[in-house]
């Protein structure tokens, strides 16, 4: 789960997931990406017990 979440971390900071010069295509997949990334983290987390916030 560590690395997912570094890796998770190095997308988000390297990547725009939407924006200016983002095109509508590659703005869904990255929106897919980022929602894998959540379902992983939050099965992850729910495996050690521990849970995860709703929202921000």
């Amino acid at each position: 789960m560590q690395k997912l979440a570094g890796a998770f971390h190095g997308f988000y900071h390297d990547c725009y997931v939407m924006g200016d010069g983002v095109s509508a295509e590659l703005t869904q997949a990255r929106l897919w990406l980022v929602e894998s990334a959540r379902v992983g983290l939050s099965v992850g987390l729910d495996l050690l017990g521990v849970s995860a916030p709703e929202s921000l």
